[in-house]
């Protein structure tokens, strides 16, 4: 007996002192790119994309793994590299410029061609593990650093974008890589789009079973895409910012602003694909990937094409003492080659384009509505080109009528003579009466009941499967498809799961439940019942932000559907995971539970990720961690990075299976399972912050005055807000309508003294 109370003491100590997951800082140079953007409203960007720009580009620094893949020999690099160290030299067959199209522009014969140039590079094992792959490595590890994060971004990838076209063109004499143009992707911005068919690129969803490239194998597993479940392409409103600066320095970091930063928005590309696509060092296995980098080069070219135009430098490489790795004179490689090293600012491939050129993408107007392509029409009323599906299109209008020519004169008429008497008219006799009469037999069955009328078949409905009508359609909620990969070995039995709890608020789109609440025998429709304004006590706790953050433009009202993505990505390990809650929209505030992955650490090590949440629109919903010891659980803002450990109590699970008996207590009650929620270490909430919420504001990059979109509350030299109408004493139910955001709060919006006279108010009113 005194062992076993011993034992259970020491677990109690060990409990309180060394839990399995703990609350880890984040890295230096993720909290630097943090703090960079940390006054920057969430209401001019996507948080989702913003935590992409800064988490993926510097996935590189944050204490990888040594050596995730087997990278080929360096000498196997030689016969890639030699074109573009001797572009002069070795052009393309015959002498003559790539043209690059848009990929719908492609004849069937051009797009057959490029997609067997592809395969054959799949095929050809000359190289390890074949010759696709090995380009593609060239944008795995130290490419992270070196291609991303900086002004070297452009040129880096210009010129791996002829290092593989030379590549096709060894397989397929004159084939060209086409361009994605994300604006025209825009246009419908999901996965209703007609090139993720067999035709083009396959499987929008999962693992890509169909199409050219099915049944892909990478050195990460098989390849995948989740297409739709985030994100949208960069839009004509997007590119039209970019196209609106002057200099470089204007549309790459670290000068640029984010909103003309061409490099931060080509990553909804990368999100709204999903799948490999999503993480810097996979991306590159997705032959997408390729095409999508073309159109980012083709809106480079229309830029500097602008600035030569306009009497500028666009040869200028805006160097930057800050990223001693975005030098002009880095390398593009991620090994030294033997022929020597290619640099970012090459004269005769920064300042010309000597290899190839674009077609300029395809465009309508009200003289000219046809797109030149099957597969785009014209929408009349913007006059841009959007996706279609060529089975779905209605025929095509043969055009006006063709002129007969002028009418033949048939002459005189011919006199037909006096009209003929047809006589008097013929009685008709007395009317015939119906057979209703008394005698008329009738039937003594009743009439057989036809039943309901027969259903027809609805017209096929041309417009894309994703077209949401708010009356008709709801969209259904997406699914995520994971390779199950650690450092290049793929299997699902070397992750460990946990489950963590999801808390959102009503979206601000949501327009309302039509359930109303009723008032002396009348419906009342200002508030449905669920709408936290209705409620005095519920709206000081729960009300909309002052600013609204951005979403990607699929916030639709998806009538109370609500969908929150949360992932976890290794920061000394490699490997990537994501996956969903629903939640319901119409109630103030929603719990939903999910459950996240990481790599197994077995009986001893660490594993160390990075776990981040986002509602289907792409807004960050910011992280808590548990506080140690506390019963009942309490949370407190964490960095929602996570340190997973051998030690007690044990807080993970080698399984989902297992991890969801530890949520619910099944065993110890069959028929009616126990919620164990006081087990939980991690929460995400989802209540529209209007600022990155794991750093403080700092100093706003690339302005010379601070941003007056966000105040943080708490500041040295506080600005003296005007005193609200309402006055009172100051105790604990003395509130002020400004968001808690400080440890100093006890609840959501409700101040406590130190705060209010930090605020400036006086001691004795508010």
């Amino acid at each position: 007996m005194r062992i076993a109370l011993s034992l259970l003491l020491l677990l109690s100590i060990v409990t309180d002192v060394e839990p399995l997951i703990r609350e880890a800082p984040l890295p230096k140079q993720l909290k630097e790119c943090y703090q960079k953007y940390s006054r920057k409203s969430l209401a001019s960007v996507v948080g989702k994309s913003l935590c992409w720009y800064c988490e993926t580009s510097l996935r590189g620094r944050m204490n990888p793994p040594a050596e995730p893949m087997v990278l080929p020999n360096r000498r196997d690099y030689r016969r890639l590299a030699e074109p573009l160290i001797n572009r002069r030299v070795k052009r393309q067959a015959g002498g003559s410029t790539c043209i690059r199209k848009e990929y719908r522009m492609l004849t069937s014969a051009e797009r057959d061609n490029y997609h067997n140039a592809i395969n054959a590079l799949k095929q050809d094992t000359t190289m390890t593990p074949n010759m696709y792959d090995a380009v593609a490595m060239f944008h795995v590890g130290d490419a992270s650093v070196r291609a991303h994060g900086g002004p070297g971004f452009l040129g880096w990838h210009r010129m791996y974008l002829v290092m593989y076209e030379r590549a096709l063109q060894s397989k397929v004499p004159g084939v060209c890589i086409p361009y994605i143009d994300n604006t025209i992707e825009a246009e419908l911005g999901d996965d209703g789009s007609y090139l993720w068919s067999d035709e083009f690129l396959g499987t929008p969803n999962g693992v890509v079973t169909s199409g050219p490239f099915a049944n892909w194998n990478t050195p990460i597993g098989e390849l995948t895409r989740n297409v739709g479940n985030q994100a949208f392409p960069m839009d004509k409103d997007i590119l039209n910012d970019i196209m609106s600066r002057g200099r470089i320095e204007d549309i790459v970091s670290p000068t640029a602003e984010l909103e003309h930063d061409i490099e931060y928005h080509h990553g909804s590309y990368h999100i709204h694909v999903g799948g490999l696509m999503e993480s810097i060092d996979t991306a590159s296995f997705d032959p997408v990937f390729f095409m999508h980098h073309a159109y980012i080069d083709y809106v480079w070219e229309q830029f500097r094409q602008k600035t030569l135009a306009a009497g500028g430098d666009p040869t200028r490489y805006p160097e930057s003492n800050d990223l001693p790795l975005h030098t002009g004179d880095t390398v593009i490689n991620v090994i030294q080659l033997p022929t020597g090293n290619v640099t970012v600012t090459q004269r005769d491939m920064y300042a010309t384009l000597t290899d190839y050129e674009y077609q300029p993408s395809p465009e309508c107007s009200r003289t000219n509505p046809d797109c030149g392509s099957i597969y785009l029409a014209c929408n009349r009323t913007s006059y841009r080109c959007y996706p279609v599906n060529p089975s779905l299109q209605p025929p095509v209008n043969p055009g006006p009528p063709i002129n007969p020519g002028p009418p033949v004169n048939p002459g005189p008429p011919v006199n037909p003579g006096p009209p003929v008497n047809p006589g008097p008219p013929v009685n008709p006799g007395p009317p015939v009466d119906p057979p209703t009469d008394p005698w008329t037999p009738v039937d003594p069955r009743p009439p057989v009941n036809p039943g309901p009328p027969i259903n027809p078949i609805p017209p096929v409905n041309p417009r894309p499967s994703n077209c949401i009508d708010s009356n008709r359609y709801i969209k259904a909620p997406r699914t995520c498809q994971n390779t199950f990969c650690i450092d290049g070995v793929c299997d699902t039995n070397k992750w460990s799961y946990f489950p963590v709890k999801v808390i959102s608020n009503r979206a601000p789109e949501f327009s309302g439940s039509g359930s109303y609440p009723v008032r002396n025998g009348k419906v009342m429709t200002k508030n449905d019942i669920y709408e936290p304004k209705a409620y005095t006590a519920v709206n000081q706790y729960v009300r909309p932000r002052a600013v609204e953050p951005k979403g990607y433009g699929n916030c639709q009202d998806t009538h109370g559907i609500g969908q929150i993505f949360i992932s976890s990505q290794g920061i000394n390990y490699e490997g990537y995971y994501s996956e969903s809650s629903i939640i319901d929209q119409r109630l103030a505030t929603s719990i939903s539970i999910a459950y996240l992955a990481v790599k197994d650490i077995g009986i001893s090590g660490k594993s160390t990720a990075l776990l981040r949440a986002f509602d289907q629109c792409g807004r960050i919903c910011h992280t808590a961690c548990r506080v140690p010891g506390s019963n009942p659980a309490k949370y407190r803002p964490c960095s929602g990075v996570v340190d997973i450990t051998p030690d007690f109590p044990k807080q993970y699970s080698s399984s989902y299976g297992e991890s969801l008996l530890q949520v619910w207590g099944y065993k110890q009650d069959r028929e009616c399972p126990i919620f164990e929620g006081e087990d939980f270490f991690m929460s995400f909430y989802c209540d529209y912050k209007d600022r990155l919420p794991w750093v403080e504001s700092g100093p706003v990059y690339g302005q010379t005055q601070p941003s007056p979109l966000i105040m943080p509350i708490f500041q040295p030299k506080p600005v003296v807000p005007p005193k609200p109408k309402a006055v009172c004493k100051v105790n604990t139910k003395c509130t002020v309508e400004v968001a808690c955001e400080s440890r100093k709060c006890s609840t959501y919006g409700h101040i406590i003294l130190e705060t209010i006279l930090a605020l400036g108010y006086p001691r004795n009113s508010v």
